[in-house]
């Protein structure tokens, strides 16, 4: 029941991988729950619907790096041993060196903020923020590298999941918010060829 909830709100559901189904699917069950026994704390629901966003950037942008990655390094072994003494740089490049699939939400934000501008400074010092902007550029989906998205996911982030996470209690107003930002945030990861924005009010 609570897949096809998820199914009919998020326009393009079936570009979805299984795990965020998943995560999306229990995190409407909670919700639901929350909602039928007046819960004052929506957190392990926010937490949850993360999850789901966590998964689909990691997957989309990140994981699929690494075959350019492979190439990259292929030219170039030291590709990756250029960016470790470049502060700003650093961490991506540890985790990449990894092949790791474990970046959480505010080190990918992080990530796609250094790259947001072509002509910033951080990013015309580092080869390796050049390509993956590149990669995100040639798949298509430039729009999640605008201002807006940016703002979104970092709202999402550190007003609500960060939060959720620290022992802070998220109210119903508030998760009610997050449900649809989430919803949008979402969709912009999904399709980002997206024009509309929507008239959501963030206190």
């Amino acid at each position: 029941a609570y897949y096809s909830k998820v199914e009919n709100e998020v326009e393009n559901y079936d570009l979805l991988k299984d795990s965020s189904k998943m995560f999306l699917a229990s995190a409407y069950f909670l919700k639901d729950k929350f909602d039928k026994s007046n819960i004052d704390d929506y957190s392990p629901y926010i937490l949850q619907f993360s999850r789901a966003l966590e998964n689909e950037l990691l997957h989309k942008y990140f994981i699929s790096f690494y075959d350019s990655l492979d190439k990259l390094l292929d030219n170039n072994p030291d590709f990756l041993k250029n960016e470790f003494s470049n502060n700003r740089t650093k961490i991506f490049a540890s985790l990449l060196n990894k092949k790791s699939d474990k970046f959480t939400m505010g080190t990918m934000v992080f990530i796609l903020s250094l790259i947001q501008d072509l002509n910033g400074k951080t990013i015309s010092s580092s080869i390796l923020l050049q390509e993956f902007r590149n990669h995100i550029v040639c798949k298509g989906d430039e729009n999640i590298l605008s201002s807006e998205f940016i703002e979104n996911i970092k709202l999402l982030t550190d007003d609500y999941r960060n939060k959720a996470a620290h022992i802070e209690q998220i109210n119903k107003n508030d998760a009610s918010l997050f449900h649809k930002l989430g919803l949008y945030v979402l969709e912009q990861i999904l399709a980002p060829i997206m024009t509309s924005v929507p008239n959501i009010e963030i206190e």
